[in-house]
């Protein structure tokens, strides 16, 4: 029991130093504070569950070898690079599916894999792993052991569990509200999609074909791209309310919303494609030929109609 809880520990000390270098590397390269991580806390859990990984996994083979065999060293290595791809390739993949969001993206790195991991950070993950198993953790285990007792550990380890379950219920309500967002934006995309691709598929017929087709689905061409139209500014002007440094709260429904959105740029960027994707389906509708005979087609028979009556 003593050594789960010491893990316990180690987890959320390792979130932190992570959640410190994270913020110091951010904030140099974004010039200005950033609160990076999920929490609104100084943790970033996912160098605490990497840490914990690596100290289950890898720490028996320091405590059996130390430095003694290099090809030992090696495997080490090599084994935290792929515990820590695994740890980062499923955080992404559960975050994605509980949020409907990506919380990073590689997609624009070399050799990566969907974009959750790749091969840049599978290396800086395995020089990781060879600082903190062989100077980092024994350092840190030492320390601990000398400087706090269990009774305090466990003290300290109920105080960090309420304020982190807290924070943890307060981010999550943030992520749903941004999931909300994308979902509807998602369905939006997807809904614009299929009905530029019917029309598409449908460009060999008449107008007064499509036409009906159309409005079997409800709506007749020009109401649907008004109404698309009109939920795309919606959209960006919740993501620009999202992005803003302004307390808007009634607008983007809470800070931890606002905050998760200015430090995870793949979400915005997400949203953004999304959007201009629709833009670029309703104008290429719009421009197109099939659309262009039904203004000629309806002008048509609007003349007919008016000659009929002179």
């Amino acid at each position: 029991m003593d050594n789960f809880l010491n893990y316990v520990l180690y987890f959320f000390l390792y979130s932190a130093i992570g959640w410190v270098g994270e913020t110091i590397y951010c904030s140099i390269g974004e010039k200005k504070f950033v609160n990076r991580g999920f929490l609104t806390g100084p943790l970033c859990p996912i160098y605490g569950t990497g840490a914990t990984v690596f100290g289950v996994c890898l720490m028996p083979f320091y405590e059996k070898y130390g430095y003694s065999k290099w090809y030992i060293i090696l495997l080490v290595i090599v084994l935290g690079m792929i515990l820590a791809d695994i740890v980062e390739f499923l955080t992404s993949l559960i975050m994605e599916k509980l949020f409907n969001a990506r919380w990073w993206d590689y997609s624009n790195e070399k050799f990566n894999i969907q974009g959750r991991i790749c091969l840049k950070h599978t290396l800086y993950w395995g020089i990781a792993t060879g600082i903190f198993i062989y100077i980092v953790h024994p350092f840190v285990t030492s320390q601990v052991q000398k400087l706090i007792t269990p009774h305090q550990r466990n003290q300290i380890l109920i105080m960090i569990l309420i304020v982190f379950a807290f924070d943890l219920f307060f981010a999550v309500k943030g992520a749903f509200d941004i999931r909300k967002f994308m979902t509807k934006l998602n369905k939006l995309y997807d809904s614009v999609s299929e009905t530029a691709s019917e029309i598409k598929s449908n460009v060999q017929q008449k107008y007064e074909d499509i036409h009906d087709n159309v409005e079997k689905r409800g709506y007749k061409f020009a109401v649907w791209a008004a109404d698309v139209s009109r939920q795309i500014s919606e959209f960006e002007q919740h993501l620009k309310a999202l992005g803003s440094s302004k307390n808007e709260e009634g607008k983007t429904g809470n800070k931890n919303a606002k905050r998760l959105y200015s430090n995870m740029d793949s979400i915005g960027r997400t949203a953004k494609e999304k959007m201009d994707s629709v833009k670029s389906i309703i104008s290429e509708l719009q421009n197109s030929a099939v659309i262009k005979n039904e203004s000629n087609d309806e002008e048509q028979s609007d003349s007919e109609k008016n000659n009929g009556e002179n």
